[in-house]
């Protein structure tokens, strides 16, 4: 064989291999392209939408994302996705997954890729139509807090809720304001706190002033009599000795069994003895000694006034002793006195005095008790 034919024969045998790779490599085997182009091969596996649900009023939007991945859970770019909408009516979405509020409802959006789908659920409210702060002014002292609450409607008045707030002070060095409403006093003066959702706001004027310092009850000892009232009067001070106004006051009393207080500083003597009465404000207390003593027997009243008893048979009479405003008096000291003790005797059983008759005649009975004017009565025995 010659050289030239040795030669032709090696390049034929090499043209005849290359040909065999080249149909292999475009044949579809093992080694094909399977996913789109510039998608390095990968195929889209699965589509999360983000957020999964949301909430938008009516005329609002929000965005949605789709994050596309291949089996391996590698991300993707690049892809085609298109975007639906269960009701348009309810909820449109544009080309790049934007959701616009349309009515009132609840609309699933889809994202589709490669045959893979993914969804979010979108609900659509009314929009808030008005907004109110209660309380609408509120009173605090330095370093005091007060929770303001915000009541939301739609345009018919229907409540709604789940609607985000945002919280603001016109001045953050005279009161604070949490995310929650929750308002801190700073300084002495006054802020206007606003909350606003949906372009609607809502505000309460906050006045901020100094601490009680100190209280003073007045008169700072009573004497009562049982049966009596009478009222104190608070002031409440502020660290510069100024008197405020306008401040909680809580009153006590150390001893209801003798002395009673009201919220309003009204003192009522229910026994006798010593009670002190306090008032307290932020804090600070001031207090009122009240000493209670018995009220003297103004009055004694007798009944009947004249009897008629046999001899041997027995009659009772009752006495009352009462003070000056007419209220009855127990536990006081009687005195009867008979000016003929042959003709009657009398004993006591509880209020009632039994007259008992011991020979015919008659018999003065004549009642003291203290000081109080004296009471007679006139009994009469017969045979």
């Amino acid at each position: 064989m010659s050289r030239f034919t040795r030669t032709f024969r090696s390049l034929g045998f090499a043209l005849a291999a290359s040909s065999t790779a080249l149909v292999a490599c475009g044949g579809g085997g093992g080694d094909s392209i399977v996913g789109p182009p510039g998608g390095g091969g990968k195929a889209v596996a699965t589509i999360t939408l983000s957020p999964s649900t949301a909430s938008i009023v009516v005329g609002g939007t929000t965005t949605l994302s789709a994050a596309l991945a291949d089996a391996s859970g590698n991300a993707l770019s690049g892809r085609t996705v298109t975007w639906t909408s269960s009701d348009a009516s309810i909820a449109s979405t544009s080309d790049a997954g934007v959701v616009t509020g349309k009515a009132v409802g609840s609309a699933t959006i889809t994202a589709t890729s490669e045959g893979k789908t993914a969804q979010s659920t979108i609900t659509v409210t009314d929009p808030v139509a008005t907004l109110t702060l209660s309380p609408a002014t509120a009173g605090l002292v330095i370093g005091g807090t007060t929770t303001l609450s915000a009541a939301l409607a739609d345009a018919a008045g229907n409540a709604l809720s789940g609607r985000t707030i945002v919280w603001t002070s016109s001045d953050a060095n005279v009161a604070t304001i949490s995310d929650v409403g929750v308002v801190t006093a700073k300084a002495v003066g006054t802020a206007t706190i606003s909350a606003t959702s949906e372009g609607i706001t809502g505000k309460a004027t906050i006045t901020v002033s100094d601490p009680v310092a100190a209280v003073t009850v007045t008169p700072g000892t009573v004497a009562l009599t049982y049966f009596d009232t009478t009222t104190v009067a608070v002031t409440t001070f502020d660290a510069a000795g100024t008197a405020v106004t306008g401040r909680t006051v809580t009153w006590s009393s150390s001893d209801t069994t003798v002395a009673t207080v009201s919220s309003t500083g009204h003192v009522s003597a229910v026994g006798v003895g010593t009670a002190t009465v306090s008032a307290t404000s932020e804090g600070k207390v001031g207090q009122t000694t009240i000493t209670v003593t018995k009220a003297p027997v103004a009055q004694i009243v007798a009944s009947p006034t004249t009897m008629t008893v046999k001899v041997g048979a027995t009659q009772s009479f009752t006495i009352s002793l009462l003070d000056a405003s007419g209220n009855k008096l127990y536990g006081r000291r009687i005195a009867i006195q008979l000016s003929n003790s042959t003709v009657a005797t009398v004993s006591q059983s509880g209020q009632s005095y039994p007259v008992t008759g011991t020979a015919a005649g008659s018999v003065t009975l004549t009642i003291s008790a203290e000081s109080a004017p004296t009471a007679t009565v006139t009994v009469t025995v017969t045979p």
